[in-house]
């Protein structure tokens, strides 16, 4: 009879499992899987910038987003300036008289992945300023003017997942 009620209360225990096993189941295959977009522009020409009046304006040390850098280890940052055609920016578009220049894809404030033969331009960057209205599908890479690399930079490409 105690092996007879033991075989009874191991298989309704299995059931159970069972039972809860098949809901855990039609539970996870009811998850909707959400992918990342992913912005991409490719053949940007990068250049180097330095905070200093003659490349920027008369207070180089404020960005275009109101940030202030005086004082601080500007390579350590990694900020770039985009051209006006790679930032979206309604507020600005609606100011100026050319319309249309600030309709791109990334936003004062974004983080992008720069991919690039020079590997000291690879990786996160922020978008902190914007470049003079003659520039177009260039970025720039604001660097320290004693510490900091130099250069212009081909095929460049820029990512921001959404």
């Amino acid at each position: 009879m105690k092996k007879c009620l033991l075989v009874i209360c191991i298989i309704v225990a299995s059931c159970n499992t069972f039972k809860n096993f098949n809901s855990v189941k039609e539970s996870i295959s009811n998850v909707e899987v959400k992918t990342k977009k992913t912005i991409k522009v490719d053949n940007i020409v990068g250049t180097v910038y330095h905070l200093e009046a003659k490349q920027c304006d008369s207070n180089p040390y404020e960005t275009a987003d109101g940030t202030n850098l005086k004082g601080k280890d500007i390579n350590k940052l990694r900020y770039v300036a985009l051209s006006r055609d790679l930032i979206k920016d309604e507020f600005r578009d609606k100011l100026h008289k050319t319309k249309g220049q600030w309709k791109g894809k990334f936003s004062f404030g974004d983080t992008i992945t720069v991919i690039s033969d020079n590997k000291e331009l690879c990786g996160k960057w922020i978008v902190k300023d914007c470049m003079n209205k003659r520039f177009k599908n260039r970025m720039d890479f604001m660097q320290d003017k004693e510490n900091g690399f130099i250069g212009k930079f081909n095929n460049i490409t820029i990512l921001k997942e959404v």
